[in-house]
């Protein structure tokens, strides 16, 4: 192709122009970067210098607060204070001394506010001391009234350091910051000096003083939050407390604020930590006068679109050029295409006369097609009348054949029963699908399964039994060969857990009359057998009930009679006490009786909560003399094999609860323990400790709720327990000992007892090491009641008394003790006869004391008489024990006062007198 000459040049000018165009791109681009580096450099060193400034604001405040806590240090030092505790220590009154010390320590105060002074104002506005529960020794006057009032001055104790501490709880109207020190006497606590500093002074003269620009503010923040006052306020809105949080420490931030008149500034902002206190120096000044009305970035800015304007003309001219060489390649390609067009359309119109001639060759050739087609179609049809015939009886036999499996399929698909068929070597030659929903397995997969892999080992070898039991008797002809059996099988399910299921078995046999195989039917009876268990099971439950029941009516009437019997013990005891003097080894034998007999009572009161024959009370008690005293009493039970170590180390272990069933509770855990070791040797651990569980820790103890708790561990080193066992624990009548060894209440009883306490139970075990159980009780903050102790003093009085009870024992042993009272008794063994003295003369008596439990007449019937014939008739209860009367049910009936037997001296001399006297 020729080259033309002109087009040479304009290739020339384009290249040119771009080169140029490059090159005064990079020059520019040099300047501008130069001068945007030069800028940056010149804001860096503002901002450093500004930082500088600031830290050394913050430096001088430093210094202005060590001297604060050196004045506090000398105050609390000074000889004036110690001489007041010393005098008060002494016992001094405020006539006699103490009033003098104290005004010096007023002095004291008044002094240093008078020294320390500020340009000439004062540093310590006031002065306080404070005693350890919250009320002012010394104040040398108040802040502000409205905001004293109500006050906590206990949460500015700090009775566990001996520095100096700044607080920030001031005054919102007058910015203070408090300075206080922990005050103490011989080593003890004895209160808290506190000086309140002016913040406004210190801003005024350490930190405005030093601002030089007009745009320049300063102010000091506490913590997270801002002050409000008027010395504060600039011409800019607030800084939200969120904002200055997230300014880093030492680091300048730009941030954007609104003056007063709502025009939004851009402000540069530094935040510095006053070391040694809570407060930070926060300075803040227009970025403007730091970093120059423009910025570098506005550099950047005229260097891109200086650089783009040069581009977009390079761009125009080099379109142009190219424009121009394009047009003329286009005209030369355009005349080529004309003259190629052209000798294609010679060849297209030879293309066509040659295709004329081979459609006529194709038309005479379909004309002979057609005839012999029409010659075909002739025979074709005959044939086809054959053959729909034919096809039409073969149709008729497949849907009959399609309607009779598909009826089996569907029989076989559908029903929730297994259908299955097997040959002699067990081998599963068919089974229905339904087994997939019932056992998970596929009839393939099935088919692969050996007999082993279908049923239990114990299913198993009953179903081998069965079938050679039914094959000998097929073979001797002795039962119905076309007879069915029925056996109950024990299934696995593909995920490995079993099923129980009914099956009808049915033998095949060959054309011979052999028997080749059986086929079945089964159906799942798991529900059935959980029912048959479920209805043992609770009919065992019911056995254990009405032992219970039985216990509890053999335990009333055990207490009934064996309080009577500790009732005559302790009253000829106490009688036989009063007779032998103190010096008498005999008085010591006797009072080892009484004490005896009382905790005979306690055991009473406890076979009755047992048996849940008396009302258990919940009261504030503390746990730890529980266990102490309950370990005592076990040392002697359990074999010397056994170690028992204690650690209770609990500091708050007050609850809400009866001690009854708290002991009941640890007992019974000991016991299991002591059982699992057996006469091995081993050791019994017995922990008590305070725990508290936050909300994250209270999500791991299931019921447990965030709180404070007392922790009971009780742990051995015995066999352990197996997981089956550890899910059943607390089930009531469960059990894993043998008939005779126990009832398996025990831990089902613990675990009501627990939870009826708002606590819980929990326990860990592993085979070969041992047993925990861990034990959790809510503690409380009140005080658990005071041990009732019997009066030095035993009131006496001159009345006469009625005194009935149906044992002559009884009586013998009651009647001296409260006639050696000064009482003049009048005992009667029959509630008929003791009704007829009454009756004699009603006046003659003014108390009568009668037993609940009598023939004829109950104590309530007698007491009802009584009071029918004198209505203001005293009358006291007494009974060993009955759950048809109790404190209220008697005080219902009139009755002033009820007393459970055993009766001892001063119980009986105390209720006797305060029956008498209350009348």
């Amino acid at each position: 192709m020729k080259i033309h000459p002109f087009r040479v040049l304009a290739g020339k000018r384009n290249l040119a122009a771009l080169t140029i165009g490059l090159v005064l791109f990079l020059y520019i681009g040099f300047l501008i970067t130069s001068n945007y580096l030069s800028q940056v450099d010149l804001q860096k060193t503002a901002l450093e210098k500004l930082r500088q400034d600031t830290e050394k604001l913050a430096m001088s405040v430093s210094y202005f607060c060590a001297e604060r806590k050196i004045d506090l240090k000398n105050l609390s030092e000074n000889r004036a204070i110690s001489v007041y505790f010393e005098n008060k220590a002494l016992g001094m009154s405020m006539e006699y001394g103490l009033k003098a010390s104290l005004n010096a320590i007023r002095y004291q105060f008044d002094r240093l506010m008078e020294e320390k002074k500020f340009a000439g104002k004062r540093i310590y506005p006031r002065v306080t001391f404070i005693r350890p529960h919250g009320e002012f020794l010394v104040d040398t006057g108040l802040i502000n009234l409205e905001q004293d009032q109500g006050r906590n001055w206990n949460e500015f104790l700090t009775p566990d350091s001996r520095d100096v501490t700044f607080i920030d709880k001031h005054n919102p109207q007058i910015p203070m910051m408090i300075v206080t020190i922990p005050y103490f006497f011989k080593g003890n606590f004895a209160g808290q000096l506190l000086a309140w500093v002016n913040l406004v002074a210190v801003y005024e003269h350490l930190v405005k003083k030093s601002q030089h620009s007009n745009g320049l503010t300063s102010f000091v923040s506490i913590k997270d939050h801002l002050q409000s006052t008027e010395y504060m306020r600039t011409k800019f809105s607030p800084i939200s407390a969120s904002e200055l949080m997230n300014i880093e420490m030492g680091k300048t931030r730009r941030l954007e604020v609104t003056d007063h008149t709502g025009i939004k500034r851009d402000m540069i902002i530094i935040r510095v930590q006053i070391k040694g206190t809570p407060f930070f120096l926060t300075r803040a000044m227009p970025a403007s006068d730091i970093l120059g009305r423009r910025s570098p970035f506005h550099l950047l800015v005229a260097m891109a679109v200086l650089s783009i304007a040069v581009l977009i003309g390079m761009m125009i001219f080099w379109r142009v050029t190219t424009n121009n060489l394009v047009l003329e390649a286009r005209f030369e390609e355009a005349s080529k295409r004309r003259q190629e067009i052209e000798e294609k359309n010679r060849q297209l119109e030879q293309e066509i006369n040659e295709r004329k001639q081979a459609e006529e060759l194709l038309r005479k050739a379909h004309d002979e097609l057609e005839r012999r087609v029409k010659e075909r179609t002739i025979e074709l049809v005959e044939a086809n009348e054959q053959l729909k015939a034919e096809i039409e009886e073969r149709k008729r036999a497949e849907r009959t054949l399609r309607n009779s499996e598909e009826k089996f399929r569907f029989l076989a698909e559908k029903m929730f029963d297994i259908v299955w068929t097997m040959d002699r070597d067990f081998k599963t030659t068919y089974v229905s699908p339904s087994i997939e929903n019932v056992l998970g397995f596929t009839p393939e997969e099935r088919k692969r399964q050996s007999l082993e892999e279908i049923i239990t080992l114990e299913s198993l070898q009953r179903v081998q039994e069965m079938f050679l039991r039914e094959l000998r008797r097929y073979e001797e002809g002795t039962v119905d060969p076309d007879r069915s059996v029925i056996i109950e099988v024990e299934y696995y399910r593909k995920d490995g857990s079993t099923v129980w299921m009914e099956n009808t078995v049915k033998a095949i046999r060959g054309s011979d009359g052999g028997i080749v195989g059986m086929h079945g039917v089964s159906r799942d009876i798991t529900e059935r057998k959980i029912a048959e268990e479920e209805k043992t099971r609770l009919q065992f439950q019911l056995q254990q009930v009405h032992k219970m029941e039985s216990i509890g009516i053999l335990a009333g009437g055990i207490a009934h009679d064996f309080n009577n019997m500790l009732g005559i013990i302790v009253g000829n005891t106490e009688l036989a006490m009063d007779d032998v003097p103190e010096w008498n080894p005999a008085r010591h034998n006797l009072e080892k009786i009484r004490t005896g007999s009382m905790r005979a009572r306690d055991m009473v009161k406890q076979i009755l909560a047992f048996s849940r024959q008396s009302q258990q009370e919940m009261k504030p008690v503390r746990i730890s003399p529980i266990i102490k005293e309950s370990l005592k009493l076990l040392r002697s039970s359990i074999p010397t094999t056994i170690k028992i170590h204690q650690n209770i180390s609990s500091e708050s272990d007050t609850v809400r609860a009866n001690p009854t069933q708290i002991n009941q509770v640890f007992i019974n855990l000991c016991t299991n323990a002591a059982h699992a070791m057996g006469e091995k040797a081993g050791v019994l651990e017995v922990s008590l400790k305070n725990i508290e569980l936050d909300e994250g820790a209270a999500i791991h103890y299931h019921d447990l709720s965030s709180g404070k708790y007392i922790r009971l561990t009780v742990s051995d080193t015995g066999h352990g327990i197996v997981p089956k066992v550890l899910e059943r624990i607390f089930d009531p009548y469960f059990t894993t000992k043998k008939v005779g060894e126990g009832s398996g209440m025990g831990l089902s009883v613990v675990h009501g007892i627990v939870k009826t306490h708002g606590g819980d139970i929990f326990v860990a075990s592993e085979l070969g090491k041992g047993t925990t159980f861990q034990v959790f009780l809510p503690c409380i903050e009140d005080e658990p009641e005071a041990e009732i102790e019997i009066a030095i003093e035993i009131p006496r009085g001159n009345e006469r008394i009625l005194f009935v009870d149906d044992e002559k024992a009884m009586v013998d042993a009651i009647q001296p003790m409260i006639e050696r009272l000064g009482y003049k008794v009048t005992a009667r063994t029959s509630s008929i006869e003791a009704l007829e003295a009454f009756r004699a003369n009603p006046d003659r008596f003014d108390l009568v004391i009668t037993d609940f439990t009598m023939p004829n007449m109950t104590g309530v019937e007698l007491a009802k008489e009584l009071l029918k014939l004198r209505s203001n008739i005293p009358i006291i209860l007494c009974t060993g024990y009955s759950e048809h009367i109790n404190d209220d049910k008697s005080k219902a009936s009139g009755i002033r006062a009820f007393l459970m037997k055993p009766v001892f001296l001063s119980e009986i001399a105390n209720i006797i007198r305060r029956v008498l006297d209350d009348d």
